[in-house]
């Protein structure tokens, strides 16, 4: 179920943030500071890339011209300050499974339970409203705040992919968690 427009439609949490699709509106100097901050970005396959409003801009277009991709922003409720992102992906129509991606650019937020709220939000989502079988993340091995964010909301080791990334000129081990849907399941 795609979200019609991306200003209208909320996934509301209980812990004062809320998701919703991103728009190119939301892309300011601010954010494009965070997407080219080496330590927001070192954990993602986005530290390759210089961000401009421009690309940045472009890529908020093409996830949301994909049937298979939602693209959310993660904002506080209160102020709607825009916080991070979280991306369900490659949604498979058949097999019934996406892969999540999520940055908090608020280094002064890290911590704080914020990526927690939003894989618990946007796996509800993937769950309740797509229908979704599973959902999966990779992470570096390294990334331990993001592979605690994944476990607190039930997520459990699917594999390990050796030396799979390379990281500060290391090859280093890339983890895969995934959660399966058990709603209504036996």
């Amino acid at each position: 179920m795609r979200m019609e427009k991306c200003s209208d439609n909320f996934i509301i949490g209980d812990k004062g943030y809320i998701l919703r699709e991103l728009c190119e509106d939301d892309i300011t100097d601010d954010y494009i500071k965070w997407m080219n901050d080496w330590d927001v970005v070192k954990y993602t396959e986005s530290k390759y890339i210089k961000h401009t409003i421009e690309n940045t801009k472009e890529f908020v277009r093409d996830c949301r011209r994909r049937d298979n991709c939602l693209l959310f922003g993660i904002f506080n409720n209160e102020s709607g300050l825009h916080v991070g992102n979280i991306k369900l992906d490659h949604i498979h129509p058949i097999y019934n499974h996406a892969d999540i991606g999520l940055i908090i650019g608020r280094k002064e937020l890290w911590g704080t339970g914020i990526a927690t709220e939003a894989i618990y939000l946007c796996t509800k989502y993937a769950f309740e409203n797509l229908g979704l079988h599973k959902v999966w993340a990779g992470s570096y091995e390294n990334n331990f705040g993001s592979l605690r964010a994944f476990e607190k909301n039930g997520f459990s080791l699917a594999y390990v992919k050796k030396d799979d990334a390379l990281f500060e000129n290391e090859y280093i081990n890339c983890c895969v968690v995934e959660k399966f849907n058990d709603i209504g399941q036996k």
